[in-house]
């Protein structure tokens, strides 16, 4: 089996959704594969994708493009290094038990707005965010969780693939926000991930080297530049809980309320850290 190690970069727009993983050329040689090949991808945990192959400008950069749901499921994030192995024996799932988000429209069980054709084909794993595509209004995707695959080494959906929806809901689908959501603002971007991302993942190297990281950041714009959403991606991105604070739910007219309600939100969010 061969293996290498490159850095993760977010995906192309038009690859969101598609299970796919932009290769150079040079990479794909020394794994051994081609286009439309499914390689596995190791990060926190391992999930398969489908090799695509990247821009020239991409080339010889020793960097693999991945999307919000295949960087979930490898638990990794742009910046991170991942394993990229090839695969020998592609073994096709012959059945596939999925569990939905509890927010799932019942109009989902109706045969009709479940696009089966989009995901023949998709690279798959045990413990997968998989992303499905229907044909509701307000609902272009939904995410489903795999719970259970036979054989349990399949990594592609065929055609001949059965699916099960259980009806326990207790996945909570990813709800990410991430970097691809937020058009523009690369270098604010840039800055907030230095001062926050990189405390909260590495908290290691400030330990090593004896420097305080940084405890806060002061966004300021005006309402609706994408503070929030910064915010959130950032959370998101770096594995840590968000907890948005609005004046008006924690101003009270009574003396001392407002505070406690501070101190509540604060020591929840100390209990479950690292949080933002």
């Amino acid at each position: 089996m061969a293996e290498i190690s490159l850095k993760v970069d977010s995906a192309y727009p038009t690859d969101q959704g598609y299970g796919r993983v932009r290769l150079d050329p040079r990479s794909m040689e020394l794994l051994g594969v081609a286009p439309g090949d499914i390689v596995h991808i190791t990060g926190e945990r391992t999930t398969a994708a489908k090799v695509w192959r990247s821009t020239t400008t991409d080339w010889n950069q020793e960097k693999v493009r991945i999307d919000k749901y295949t960087r979930a499921n490898a638990g990794v994030s742009p910046g991170d290094r991942v394993t990229v192995s090839n695969i020998e024996n592609e073994v096709p799932a012959v059945f596939v038990e999925l569990t939905p988000p509890p927010e799932i429209p019942e109009q989902f069980l109706d045969g009709n707005n479940f696009d089966a054709a989009g995901v023949i084909n998709f690279p798959i794993s045990l413990g997968d965010i998989l992303p499905i595509k229907t044909h509701l209004m307000g609902n272009p995707v939904i995410e489903f969780k795999v719970t259970a695959l036979e054989p349990e080494n399949a990594c592609i959906i065929s055609p001949k693939t059965e699916f099960e929806i259980n009806d326990i809901a207790e996945f909570e689908g990813a709800k990410r926000i991430t970097y691809e959501d937020i058009g523009g603002l690369k270098a604010e971007l840039a800055r907030v991930r230095e001062m926050i991302e990189l405390p909260i993942r590495h908290p290691e190297l400030f330990e090593t080297i004896g420097v305080e990281p940084p405890k806060g950041v002061l966004l300021y714009g005006p309402p609706g530049t994408g503070k929030t959403l910064i915010a959130k991606a950032v959370a998101s991105e770096s594995g840590a809980n968000f907890y948005p604070i609005a004046g008006p739910e924690i101003i009270s007219k009574y003396y001392g309320e407002s505070e406690q309600k501070l101190r509540e939100i604060f020591e929840e969010a100390e209990a479950k850290a690292p949080s933002v």
